[in-house]
């Protein structure tokens, strides 16, 4: 079978080669760096650096055209982090939190620029996941080896090299200790790799064998794993539930027929249980009951709280709770609603929303780019899921809101550029391909050859009848298959 590469529409200023990115391979690489240092009451890490020193470039590229369209996405993500710069400055003032604020803005808007910018094709999609794939089989041995002896290389290293503080050590579960790997905690570098499950999956299993295809994921499964944490491997479960029923359902309407009966059962778990369908989630997929019992109250009362002040939030106050409570927010949602009011969440969710419906209505032809973006919508829904009962910060919360930058180009670009597809070589139909093809002769290479030779000869008779039925005898007989090639074709 040949290969043939699609030609590609031209594209401005060269942005979209195959090639990876330096500012996206340095970003990816600088998101696992675990070193910081305070620079007056900044807190500063290699990632945030580049991130405050590129957000102006990057701006500048996103509003000249260098990401393409301006979309609604781009809109609700930069008033998601204008709004919560104004809800905190009208919970703290101004000059408390200005620091806060600008690093915000530009680890938000900044993270999701870089992926809007540097990842608008299914190749540079690709080239983007084979470095994350060489990220997680990097991280494997380290983790295993963090989880069997409690030794953590990579926290180790950078502390003896720049005389930071070792890997925190949050607790052994199960008689093994819970790897932190690049991340301040077990619960992040879980969730980071419980990202990559379905995106590598869907991505490279269109260019490997189905058993070789299991590896990539089967890599990101085992690291999430070794945390230890219910966020990652409940994560993990939804995105196997989802790769699953993919595979298992052929039905062109699968996906609304799965949305039917998820929407169906939280209705009746709803209507039955009086606890809810949350807290029924948080309560047996804990790993202890002390934590599901935590979770449960901090959301009662953080909810509480929350509507004391819906417009704003709470900024960076406590929450109202009884004392044996813990002032730790276990739920991501649940943090930006207090931290940023109701107008922040809505934000932040608005510019999901324009993220994954676009992708999901766009009719896509490449089997490649339609892997992507399977791959891509089923991480960030078990993502989006799990976080209900983790929260992200730092690295992870970058990492994140990447993510969700990365699907855009599915829908906001011309989807016929350079994506390789297996070329339909024109072969003569023999018994050997007709049992992997039919092919009609009256279409093939062959059949067009010999009506050429047959015309010619008509010329030379003058187009006479006999000729003509010279012509009519000789395209019977080589349109005619074989009794075998018949057969087979019946098949």
């Amino acid at each position: 079978m040949a290969v043939q590469v699609k030609s590609s529409a031209k594209i401005e200023d060269g942005v979209r080669k195959s090639t990876l990115n330096v500012v996206l391979l340095l970003f990816l690489l600088a998101l696992l760096f675990p070193f910081s240092f305070s620079l007056g009451p900044v807190r500063l890490s290699l990632y945030r650096i580049i991130l405050v020193l590129g957000i102006v470039p990057l701006i500048f590229m996103w509003l000249s055209g260098r990401a393409g369209k301006v979309v609604a996405a781009d809109i609700f993500m930069l008033l998601f982090v204008v709004w919560s710069a104004v809800s905190l400055f009208a919970v703290h003032g101004v000059g408390e939190k200005f620091e806060f604020a600008v690093s915000w803005f530009c680890e938000t808007f900044g993270s999701y620029l870089i992926a809007r910018i540097y990842i608008r094709s299914a190749e540079q999609f690709f080239e983007f996941a084979k470095i994350v794939l060489i990220i997680m089989v990097v991280a494997l041995p380290l983790a295993l080896v963090e989880t069997l002896t409690g030794f953590a290389l990579v926290y180790e290293t950078v502390g003896k090299l720049f005389g930071s503080s070792g890997a925190p050590r949050i607790g052994a579960r199960f008689g093994f200790e819970r790897a932190n790997v690049f991340f301040e905690h077990p619960i992040l570098f879980g969730v980071f790799s419980a990202s990559l499950i379905s995106i590598l999956f869907y991505t490279f299993r269109s260019r490997l064998s189905f058993l070789t295809s299991l590896f990539p994921p089967g890599v990101s499964l085992f690291n999430a794993a070794t945390s230890l944490s219910s966020g990652p491997i409940m994560a993990s479960f939804i995105q196997l539930i989802l790769v699953g029923w993919d595979f298992v359902v052929k039905s062109p309407h699968k996906w609304k027929l799965l949305f039917g009966i998820i929407t169906t059962l939280y209705v009746a778990l709803d209507f039955l249980s009086n606890r809810g369908p949350y807290k029924l989630a948080i309560a047996y997929l804990a790993f202890s009951q002390g934590s599901a019992f935590t979770r449960i109250h901090t959301w009662n009362f953080g909810t509480a709280s929350l509507l004391e002040s819906p417009i704003f939030g709470l900024g960076f106050n406590d929450f109202d709770r009884p004392g044996w409570l813990t002032a730790s927010v276990d739920n991501f949602w649940l943090v930006i609603m207090m931290r940023h009011g109701i107008p922040g969440i809505v934000l932040l969710g608005a510019a999901i929303a324009f993220v994954l419906y676009p992708m999901m209505a766009r009719k896509v032809e490449s089997i490649q780019t339609r892997d992507i973006r399977t791959g891509l919508i089923i991480s960030l829904v078990g993502i989006f899921l799990a976080i209900s009962s983790v929260h992200l910060w730092n690295a992870t919360y970058c990492w994140l809101i990447f993510l969700i930058g990365a699907g855009v180009w599915v829908f906001n670009e011309p989807l016929g550029d350079s994506v390789l597809e297996p070329a339909e070589t024109p072969v003569a139909p023999t018994a050997r391909h007709n049992r992997f093809r039919n092919i009609d002769p009256s279409k093939s290479t062959w059949a067009a050859e010999a009506d050429s030779g047959a015309f010619a000869r008509q010329a030379k008779t003058g187009g006479s009848r006999k000729g003509k039925e010279t012509l009519g005898s000789e395209r019977s007989r080589l349109d005619k298959p074989k009794r075998k090639d018949r057969f087979r074709r019946l098949r």
